[in-house]
């Protein structure tokens, strides 16, 4: 009767709870030690289980690679069997109710999602870090950091329930709340909203001054009230305020990842030097905070540790995110009009040219994240001609259809307020073709809407940018009119050798010519081609439509084709300003309607400086008006 004594105590299941205790004990070789305790175990076998994906992400990463020394105990210290019964999932048998499951991990990636561990901070997204059971998904949490630096500050979104320690209620919520341990420097502000005011902090680990570190903190609080006034109203943050938890630091990767009430941003250049990147990746994660944390597709839903989940509707979740993101730093003044247009010129350019949207639409694009967020392969693939990201697609298509809307007196800010009222307020899941009906409700045209889904999404065809983007002043264009060209191509220039290093684009004259990876290209006519100067030099002594003849080994066989050169494809983004075309009262309007501030509470006043002279000048001035130095938001 001794190996069943667990179904005569059922009140065990009011103590079922995980508490965590992690130990920071060998940050010098950025290691620490993971204590899980799980009570009130109610079956003959727990089966603990390390994470595969994380909040955020759309790929596998399998973080149980970098655990190791596993043990477990029951709750009088006896040492338990544990087995690896699949990858990341261990099976404890024989225990009186109790686990006591122990591991060391090791960490030293620091960006939005792995973990980052040494005697600077403890940075760590929680599914890299933490165990969990089977079963106790919807059980209490509880975590106690040990041996702390004296001088380290915590921030996180998790509530604290005691010094370095905190609870959550469910596995779902812990794990989409990272945290940050180091010699922080923090920035708190309020905003208003209906009567009360709603707490936003910034933490940061960084060398920079302080005065750069408060004007950072002013860009971010423009970006905030930017946002806003879109959706008319902040969401409703689990425990009242939100947190952005910022690394910068030479050792960080360049990375952004969006939580439910915080946002984890790493870039391992200077706060000085980079502000703007670093702002445009705040304003892309804190408009997650409505798309995608609330306004979520049901695909994600519920998000599983254990496996990717596959989403179709990416191009919006993440796509819009970034349109809705450049857009903003354009409304708050960091971009002048010219920086915004070669957004613009990305985004377009991308959409366009690449043979990717030749295959697939939004939707199928979205799918494609599992193989391509972080996810690593050994094996080569075709995704230059196969994958246009859903990021730079879903950004291209918001712009074409809030110009499109625009044309109906209507805006994409308004349908992303009617997404929010309709799905994200009462966060309700939803599919592809609530959004499609939602699109048809919003602009009083069915028959719009399906063409939209159908174009874009289901396939691939690419707006007409010129027509849409001519109303508010930009010309689109050739980037590089008559320049001739064989195709883009990338080259490692070794020992003499010019080797092809990336698959070449499908319908490229090099791709016709059979032309591909790995391939030596040795002579274009009776020119060899050593180096870059070599192959740049020979195309610009051709003009379009001259045909040439190439020599190249495949594979260790020599091969010979005749080629065509064509017009380069690139396409531009130019406002009129710059191409000396009138500027319109139409034209105004239009652009102070979509690029003028949508804030519903004064931003603060953002000033330019001279790292010359010192002085400080309105926003809307470039350059230093005394010796013409650039001006930079940073003092």
């Amino acid at each position: 009767m001794k190996a069943f004594w667990y179904l005569f105590f059922p009140f065990l299941a009011l103590a079922q709870k995980t508490d965590y205790e992690l130990s920071l004990d060998n940050l010098a070789h950025h290691e620490v030690t993971m204590y899980a305790t799980f009570s009130g175990v109610l079956t003959p076998s727990l089966d603990v289980v390390m994470s595969r994906t994380s909040p955020g992400r759309y790929a596998v990463h399998d973080f149980a690679k970098n655990v190791y020394r596993v043990r477990a105990e029951n709750s009088k210290g006896k040492s338990l069997r544990v087995d690896l019964v699949e990858p990341g999932v261990w099976r404890v048998e024989a225990h009186d109710g109790t686990v006591k499951f122990r591991y060391s991990l090791f960490g030293d990636w620091c960006d939005g999602t792995f973990a980052s561990f040494d005697l600077t901070h403890a940075h760590f997204n929680m599914p890299a870090v933490f165990v969990w059971a089977k079963g106790y998904e919807e059980k209490p949490i509880s975590l106690k950091i040990l041996n702390v630096p004296s001088t380290w500050q915590i921030a996180t979104q998790l509530p604290l329930s005691g010094k370095y320690s905190f609870s959550a209620p469910n596995l779902q919520f812990f794990m989409d709340s990272p945290m940050e341990m180091a010699e922080l420097r923090f920035r708190e502000w309020k905003l208003p909203q209906e009567g009360k005011e709603i707490p936003f902090r910034m933490a940061i680990h960084t060398r920079a001054k302080e005065e750069e570190i408060s004007a950072f903190a002013s860009i971010l609080k423009s970006i905030v009230l930017e946002q806003q006034g879109v959706f008319g109203t902040w969401p409703v943050y689990d425990h009242g305020n939100y947190t952005f938890l910022l690394d910068f630091l030479t050792y960080a990767e360049g990375d952004g990842m969006e939580h439910r009430n915080s946002t984890m941003i790493t870039n391992s250049d200077t706060l000085s030097r980079a502000y703007e990147d670093q702002a445009a990746t705040a304003a892309h994660e804190f408009f997650h905070s409505w798309n995608v944390e609330r306004i979520r597709p049901r695909s994600l839903e519920p998000f599983d540790f254990t496996r990717a989940n596959v989403c179709g509707e990416l191009w919006l979740a993440e796509g819009f995110t970034n349109y809705f993101g450049f857009l903003t730093m354009r409304r708050i003044g960091v971009y002048s009009l010219d920086e915004y247009a070669k957004k613009l010129s990305r985004a377009v350019n991308t959409m366009v040219n690449s043979p990717g949207r030749q295959i697939t639409g939004g939707k199928g694009m979205s799918s494609q994240a599992v193989f391509v967020d972080a996810a690593t392969s050994v094996d080569r693939n075709n995704m230059r001609n196969t994958f246009v990201s859903y990021y730079t697609y879903g950004e291209a298509i918001g712009l074409a259809l809030d110009l499109s809307l625009r044309e109906m007196d209507r805006t994409l800010d308004d349908f992303m307020k009617l997404l929010w009222v309709k799905f994200g307020k009462e966060e309700r899941p939803y599919t592809s073709d609530d959004i499609r009906k939602t699109l048809a409700e919003f602009s009083g045209n069915e028959k719009f809407a399906s063409n939209f889904f159908e174009k874009y999404i289901n396939t691939g065809e690419a707006p007409d940018f010129e027509k849409l983007l001519s109303q508010a002043g930009f010309q689109v264009q050739k980037a590089k009119k008559s320049k001739p060209t064989l195709g883009p191509v990338n080259f490692n220039f070794k020992s003499g050798q010019a080797i092809v290093s990336q698959g070449i684009l499908s319908g490229s004259p090099l791709y016709a010519a059979g032309i591909d990876r790995d391939d030596i290209i040795n002579k274009i006519n009776d020119a060899s081609i050593r180096e870059a100067s070599d192959w740049n030099d020979e195309l610009n002594s051709h003009k379009v439509g001259d045909t040439v003849s190439i020599v190249f080994e495949q594979r260790g066989v020599s091969r010979t084709a005749r080629i065509t050169l064509i017009e380069n494809s690139e396409l531009e983004v130019v406002p009129f300003e710059v191409l000396q075309k009138p500027i319109t009262q139409e034209i105004e309007n239009f652009r102070r309607s979509w690029l003028g501030s949508k804030a519903l509470t004064k931003s603060p006043e953002l000033k330019r400086h001279c790292s010359k002279c010192k002085r400080a000048f309105s926003f809307e001035n470039r350059f230093c008006s005394f010796d013409g130095t650039v001006l930079s938001l940073i003092p």
